[in-house]
């Protein structure tokens, strides 16, 4: 029986992953974290799609790996990634992610095949873009090696895409996505989700309380610290609201040109709105802009982690929309890097929310205005720009709330213990 209170071995079957942005990045980051307490960490994936990559690194990407349609291992740190073609949409939309994810299960399959007979893991984790497809694809290697899998899940599907009117309740496609999500809960062992609420939602709906555990979302805060004093800053002497993500339907981003119309007609200059993304909705909101003619919105691509960050860390607001439909009760992963960088979290989400309830009903860090409405983002905007007391002491709760509860050293040992327990359990 191998030694279980050193090390052991994983097998991420992921979807998605580094050098892509947006959640998936907590699937890097728990992987990194894995291996620098002394695991072996073996990832299976896909090639990283231009749309959610930064610019310079995918284009440095493509330079090194661009050339090859074919499987191929590369070396990240301590990381062992093998990587498999699949379809890549131009554009980031419903149909394009299915037909991206259906087209990578047969070489994930395959692949992690190869993988467990020559990395011989002790646990599977899985995740990604629709988890429960993705772990559909691992568990032949369940069935085959008997090992356990853990399941990270970001997102309810069969809730989401009807809150967003992606698809019909009880349409056939939400009837087979449902289907899908109660046999993912019958074939693993441990479904991690980010919050109470989702914990609740998912028993809800299919029970299993037993297989559910729930570890927040996290950042690395001994990288992502607040700065007091923004002189070194790109935009010194702005008051910076600043938006860093997707630009999805489900992000409702229209929300924050209508509000920065809305501050520039009454003639706060000083106020600069920065908005750092990609997605389906960036050329409506741009064109937005500039039928406005607005001078105080700024548009960046997708950046390099580092360079994201510090944009944020030079931020007074960071912001969280979603649209008012919007049912599900995840909490956004951009607002863990938000609150961790002391930067006040202007929550315009449904109040059901856990991002709510985390920082404003809990931390008491943040401001919750109604989704989809300008004028209130608009006015809470303006509040904080002139209460610079007001905004230093929410500044300063979100960071000590984001040191207790949101350290990725501390959330990914709680990983740790679960995967330990489960390969022990297999072991005896």
């Amino acid at each position: 029986m191998k030694n279980t209170t050193e090390n052991i071995s994983v097998l991420f079957i992921l979807n998605h992953f580094y050098p892509e942005v947006g959640a998936i990045r907590t699937e890097y980051q728990l992987a990194q974290e894995l291996s620098r307490l002394g695991d072996q960490v073996i990832v299976v994936t896909t090639y990283p799609r231009e749309y959610r990559t930064p610019h310079a690194l995918y284009k440095i990407w493509q330079k090194i790996y661009g050339k090859k349609r074919s499987v191929f291992c590369e070396k990240l740190g301590e990381l062992l990634v093998y990587r498999v073609p699949s379809y890549i949409g131009k554009t980031d939309n419903i149909y394009s992610r299915l037909l991206e994810i259906l087209s990578s299960i047969p070489l994930l399959l395959l692949v992690g095949f190869v993988a467990l007979l020559k990395e011989k893991p002790d646990v599977i984790i899985t995740g990604g873009d629709m988890e429960s497809l993705v772990t559909l694809a691992a568990y032949p290697l369940k069935f085959i090696s008997r090992k356990p899998i853990l399941t990270i899940m970001h997102d309810i599907h069969s809730s989401v895409l009807v809150d967003l009117g992606l698809i019909k309740r009880n349409s056939l496609m939400h009837k087979l996505i449902k289907f899908l999500e109660r046999i993912l809960l019958a074939i693993v062992e441990i479904i991690v989700v980010h919050s109470p609420s989702n914990k609740d939602f998912l028993v809800k709906a299919y029970g299993k309380a037993d297989k559910i555990q729930i570890i927040y979302l996290w950042a690395d805060i001994t990288r992502i610290r607040p700065i007091w004093d923004k002189n070194s800053c790109e935009n010194k002497g702005k008051f910076v609201v600043y938006y860093g993500g997707v630009l999805s339907y489900a992000q409702a981003p229209e929300i924050i040109i209508e509000a920065a119309k809305i501050i520039e007609e009454k003639g706060y200059s000083d106020i600069l709105f920065l908005i750092v993304g990609e997605g389906p909705e960036k050329r409506k909101i741009v064109e937005l802009t500039r039928k406005y003619g607005l001078k105080n919105v700024i548009f960046r691509p997708f950046v390099p982690w580092e360079v994201h960050i510090k944009f944020l860390q030079c931020s007074d607001i960071g912001l969280v929309t979603l649209k008012k439909n919007y049912k599900q009760p995840v909490v956004p992963s951009k607002l863990i890097e938000i609150m961790s960088a002391g930067v006040v979290p202007l929550l315009a989400v449904p109040p059901h929310n856990d991002a709510k309830k985390i920082a404003v009903d809990t931390a008491k860090a943040g401001i919750w205005v109604e989704p989809e409405n300008p004028a209130a983002l608009a006015k809470a905007i303006i509040s904080l720009y002139k209460d610079r007391i007001l905004l230093n002491t929410l500044r300063k709760r979100a960071r000590k709330f984001a040191e207790e509860y949101f350290s990725l050293k501390k959330n990914a040992e709680k990983y740790r213990k679960l995967l330990v327990k489960l390969v022990k359990k297999r072991e005896i």
